[in-house]
């Protein structure tokens, strides 16, 4: 049975395996700011780190690029550890911008993982900020050099803090017992710089130090090599491949890493102890809808099947608060988004024995990561006291999953015409080649409009731009070709001052939101000029063709529309596929709610010879068979649940795949299981008899495939069959059913007055790539 613990900033209710038994210590690192002058805590003294090697030589650094969302991360990741994962606050030691110096930085590692720590005890290291790289001369990796974390007083000349000093602190943790969690929001690649046409946002990496050291792999006394702390147990998360950048993303809460928002946004809507390996599914989810081509990294020997924290996996995932303060009608609460609390959800008391009155709430207003203002229903008039404990009873996802599009500063039509006949005629005149799509071919150089003058800039930016002024003469365009020395040119033609887009706030298109900048935007409106004429099409900024193709996974939002061309509903055509691309970014990031769900099968293809197939590519004409399958056999009995299975393909068109479309809710209850049997439930099973449920066809690029589980009937399965643009005359038919009402909004995509959701339900998806059959 569960149990009610009132340890200090523990107030949840947990499972056997309660989240507070061990000792919870970690510590939290975001660097948003880089800059000559820090000084560590004077409780974190470099006198208590661990001996450091000298470095030798001289940095080539120059150039130091704050970040904008690390110090946000650092500062949610705390506020989860508290108000989600069990973590006592003095047990937390956060080191914020001028205060992450190296020496503090492994100082506290030293002092929370290693010194105050015992067995069993659970430690978490977090880290948001610039990554990089120096040469070890007696290093093993092939490339001849050591990952690094950038600390706050690399700029004053400190050396960054080396993957091999950190492997040592992780080493000795393991030696004590600790279940060590590491998470690191960095990256280490070198990638190119973005222009002023396609910039995305930040990248947390910095140029390679231009210094090295001298420190051999580490052996046991009788010389063998150690293992990597990931062989011993240790769980590290990281965000991206070492030879890509780690994004940052504007949200609505502000910035912060991609691999971070995706992070928080799992951890928000999962059971505590959920096992690593689905929580790291929810995680490439979340980063597959932003349009990045970023894919995290998990590892971690026998760690996948565990809790994120070490601890055995299990799916309770009881949200409670604790009322913290009364005045009037308004109650506090000591819980928030952390905890998955939105306005509009509901709680029922909880515990106060058999006779303390019922009374149920609804959140009015989140303020803060874990506290929010809750009033009683109305009907209610049970008095409530503080330290009342109120449990989740119904659910609302939030509407965060808007899709942020940049349209460059308009000009008139007849003005944009001249330039790009003279801009094509110059580049034919120059031998350099015009390109037509920068999503098929990357252009060497960019002409773009900025609003007052036309700027030329070389691809990827290398240097300043050159100005062309509002009207640039057929010469002067001719001498720029010439100057940035490109092969290539692509001409980002503006959209036309005449035309009128309504999106955004105020408009029937509310789920688009104009971003003043690319940077900001997961979609840019390129216009392109090609022998036959304008066109636009939405592209994601900063990636081509080649980019998607290597993906693995494969990204699962559409690299860009069709190309429009100049007429007459140019307009309505842009408007309907940015709203096609907010329906599908609306189903990619829609959250289950945080609840118990005792039903352990997730979603797998088998192809023909019975293989279960992993996200990447398919190809056209391969079939395949739809499975249900767990990581184990169930223990136990397994509770039935209404099992749905629906695909999105490129265009933003929504399929019913099972129960077959116009069948209703036939033989969709699972697992099915013959009339007072008592077999054990099956590891895994087919939905259907037939041989196949999928075959591979056009239209090819990324399909995701959705499971949709529920311990409540959908009355119409139907609602998850939808059109890719327009979704005007919808038949209506879900005016009972919440989640029904919520899956249709997301499908339609529309905002509006939020619907409360019982907790019985989650969604899964898994992304794969179609690909024409080989000619």
């Amino acid at each position: 049975m569960p149990r009610f613990t009132a340890r200090a900033g523990c107030w949840l209710l947990f499972s056997a395996a309660a989240l507070c038994a061990q000792t919870r210590r970690a510590v939290v690192v975001g660097i948003d700011t880089y800059r000559a002058g820090t000084a560590a805590p004077a409780a974190l003294s470099a006198a208590a780190a661990p001996q450091r090697l000298p470095v030798r030589g001289t940095t080539t650094r120059t150039k130091w690029i704050n970040l904008d969302g690390a110090v946000n991360d650092a500062r949610q990741m705390k506020a989860l550890l508290v108000g989600r994962l069990g973590f006592e606050e003095r047990n937390i030691v956060v080191l914020a911008n001028e205060q992450a110096t190296a020496g503090a930085i492994l100082a506290a590692l030293k002092s929370q993982l290693v010194d105050k720590a015992a067995r069993g005890d659970i430690s978490l290291f977090y880290f948001a900020g610039h990554g990089s790289q120096i040469a070890n001369k007696l290093g093993t990796e092939a490339d001849g050099l050591d990952e690094t974390l950038v600390p706050a007083d690399a700029p004053a000349g400190a050396a960054d803090i080396r993957d091999k000093e950190l492997a040592r602190i992780y080493r000795a943790a393991v030696a004590k017992g600790v279940a060590l969690t590491v998470i690191q929001d960095t990256c280490h690649s070198g990638s190119a710089a973005r222009g002023i046409w396609n910039a995305r946002g930040k990248s947390r990496e910095l140029p390679r130090d231009g210094r090295y050291v001298e420190d051999p792999p580490d052996r046991d006394a009788n010389g063998k090599l150690l293992k990597a702390p990931e062989e011993e147990g240790v769980l590290v998360l990281s965000a991206s491949q070492d030879d890509e950048p780690a994004s940052e993303v504007t949200t609505d809460s502000g910035a912060h890493g991609l691999f971070s928002f995706a992070l928080f946004h799992a951890l928000e809507t999962s059971p505590p102890n959920e096992r690593v390996d689905r929580l790291f599914q929810r995680v490439r989810a979340v980063m597959q809808s932003e349009g990045a081509l970023q894919e995290p990294v998990m590892a971690g020997a026998g760690r996948d099947a565990k809790g994120l924290l070490g601890l055995p996996a299990d799916s309770v995932n009881t949200v409670t608060a604790a009322v913290t303060k009364i005045e009037g009608p308004n109650v506090h609460l000591q819980a928030g988004t952390a905890s998955g609390l939105y306005p509009g959800c509901e709680l029922k008391r909880s515990g106060g024995g058999a006779n303390a009155p019922a009374l149920r709430i609804r959140v009015a207003q989140v303020t803060g990561l874990n506290s929010s203002v809750a009033t009683m229903l109305a009907g209610e008039s049970a008095a409530v006291h503080e330290g009342d404990l109120f449990q989740l009873d119904r659910w609302v996802a939030p509407e965060f999953a808007n899709l942020r599009v940049y349209i460059p500063k308009p000009i008139a039509l007849a003005a944009l015409e001249a330039v790009a006949k003279k801009a094509r005629a110059a580049a034919g005149a120059a031998g350099v080649k015009w390109v037509e799509d920068p999503t098929l071919e990357t252009p060497g150089a960019v002409m773009s409009w900025q609003g007052a003058s036309w700027l030329l800039e070389k691809n990827p930016a290398s240097e300043a731009p050159i100005d062309l002024g509002p009207d640039p003469a057929a010469a002067r365009l001719g001498q720029a070709f010439k100057a940035v020395k490109a092969t290539s040119i692509f001409f980002l033609a503006p959209i036309p001052g005449e035309l009128q887009l309504r999106i955004g706030a105020g408009t029937a298109r509310e789920s688009l939101v104009l971003e003043d900048s690319p940077a900001g935007a997961h979609y840019v409106l390129y216009g392109r000029a090609t022998a036959k004429g304008l066109g636009w099409a939405w592209a994601a900024p900063n990636l081509t063709g080649k980019d998607a193709a290597k993906s693995n996974p494969p990204m699962a939002m559409p690299l860009r529309t069709d190309w429009f061309p100049m007429g007459p509903e140019l307009a309505a055509k842009l408007t309907e596929s940015a709203a096609a691309l907010a329906r599908v970014r609306g189903w990619l990031q829609l959250p289950s709610p945080p609840a118990d769900v005792q039903f352990p099968y997730r979603l797998a293809l088998k192809n023909a010879a019975g293989k279960s197939i992993t996200p990447g590519d398919i190809v056209e004409g391969e079939r395949f068979k739809l499975w249900l399958e767990a990581p184990s056999a169930p223990a136990g009995e397994v509770a039935k649940r209404w099992v749905y299975v629906f695909a999105i393909d490129r265009e933003g068109r929504g399929t019913l795949v099972f129960p077959a479309k116009g069948q209703g809710n036939v033989s969709n209850r699972m697992p099915v299981t013959a009339p007072g049997s008592t077999a054990a439930a099956p590891v895994g099973f087919p939905l259907t008899a037939d041989a196949f449920d999928v075959e591979v066809a056009a239209p090819f690029g990324v399909d995701t495939f959705f499971l949709l589980v529920s311990a409540d009937a959908l009355p119409n399965p139907e609602v998850l069959d939808f059109a890719g643009v327009r979704q005007e005359g919808k038949r209506g038919v879900l005016d009972n059913n919440p989640l029904s009402k919520l899956l249709a909004k997301t499908g339609n995509g529309t905002r509006g007055q939020q619907t409360a959701v019982p907790l019985n339900w989650f969604l899964e998806r898994q992304a794969f790539r179609s690909v024409a059959k080989a000619k």
